[in-house]
């Protein structure tokens, strides 16, 4: 009895949690308006939590940390997966070319913790590693390194743009120890 669906349980009839049913609907706007992917970062960072909650609940069945319950269908998991990959692509569409520059001034924003000032992708980018600060939440990590590597790929970056991220890893790495 313990996968009934219902009210009691704190899922509805299709296993999915009251955070599962409001990250469905973010994506609903973002498919709505393709914009709100590249202009809203928390918006997408609701998107980026429910694709590695699925992701692992498709890995490993009933992993989603009461995200989705184990009657969740895999087609299920793997739309959710498809669509946030595809709000993450086009978010980052627009910054296939940045300078070493972009770079050097995002790094300075992150240690600033100043979300309010840069573009979309540098909030965003602020917005998740906040979100990471202070918790062991390896969600959280684990989108800030997914978003970041795949904005490292799509822009081509360069040996002289991996050594600014280097470092500024190196600087988090010890100063959390």
């Amino acid at each position: 009895m313990g996968n009934e669906a219902g009210p009691s349980s704190g899922f509805d009839a299709r296993g999915r949690s009251k955070a599962a049913r409001l990250a469905e609907a973010a994506l609903a706007f973002i498919r709505a308006d393709r914009q709100l992917a590249s202009t809203s970062p928390n918006l997408l960072q609701i998107v980026l939590s429910a694709r590695a909650l699925a992701q692992d609940a498709l890995a490993v069945p009933g992993a989603s940390r009461g995200f989705l319950n184990s009657a969740i269908t895999p087609s299920y998991l793997e739309e959710v997966i498809r669509e946030a990959e595809g709000a993450l692509s086009f978010s980052l569409s627009a910054f296939d070319e940045v300078s070493i520059d972009w770079h050097k001034a995002t790094v300075e924003l992150l240690k600033k913790e100043d979300a309010g000032k840069g573009d979309f992708l540098q909030k965003l980018l602020v917005t998740l590693v906040m979100g990471v600060k202070g918790t062991e939440d390896d969600v959280a990590a684990r989108i800030v390194r997914d978003v970041l590597a795949k904005h490292l790929r799509q822009c081509g970056a360069g040996e002289k743009d991996a050594d600014i991220w280097l470092a500024y890893a190196m600087t988090k790495a010890t100063s959390s120890e």
